[in-house]
């Protein structure tokens, strides 16, 4: 009679060759595996807040951003903000603004009168961004560049609303060796 168990698969040998064959890893003790049962937990527990600090920590340094594209958190980071002293801005989106207007008007031979319109294309309110006015001569040479902050601007708001326009108007005192070779400007909206 041939052996049977030449070509066979294993199979679990009952009786004296039962010692020979290897046996599957007994678990410890009870008190071993409550041991072991308490350390994953600390640790599964301690990687949770970990990870919840985190998602704070990104929550609070992107507020601005997290506010505009999910408004209905506006006023829970309102609240979170106030105990960190912090507070909430609209999005800085330069992309969004157009000057949709502009004129450069001389009032008397020293002061000149800067018009324009910021129409916000954005879906979301955004922040009112500051100016740099540059007044060119014939030869496209610069004579003047300044900047005019939002406050200069007179701002009565920080943002500009979805879709709406904001026409700031501000008087510009010049030297008059300066005013007399003024044949151009350009504006170009920034945020500082």
């Amino acid at each position: 009679m041939p052996d049977s168990s030449e070509g066979a698969s294993p199979a679990l040998v009952v009786g004296p060759d039962a010692a020979d064959q290897p046996r599957l890893a007994q678990s410890g003790s009870g008190s071993d595996t409550m041991a072991q049962l308490i350390l994953t937990t600390l640790l599964a527990t301690l990687g949770f807040a970990l990870s919840s600090v985190l998602a704070l920590q990104v929550l609070i340094q992107e507020r601005d951003e997290v506010a505009s594209a999910l408004p209905w958190l506006a006023p829970s980071l309102k609240v979170l903000c106030q105990p960190l002293n912090c507070s909430l801005r609209p999005q800085k989106n330069i992309d969004a603004i157009l000057i949709d207007n502009s004129a450069f008007a001389k009032l008397t031979p020293e002061s000149f009168r800067l018009s324009l319109v910021l129409r916000n294309k954005s879906a979301t309110p955004v922040a009112v961004p500051a100016l740099e006015l540059t007044l060119i001569d014939a030869q496209d040479e610069v004579l003047v560049r300044r900047v005019l902050l939002s406050e200069e601007l007179f701002a009565s708001a920080d943002s500009i609303e979805p879709g709406a326009d904001w026409s700031p108007s501000v008087e510009v005192l010049l030297p008059t060796a300066v005013a007399l070779r003024i044949s151009g400007y350009r504006l170009l909206a920034f945020y500082p």
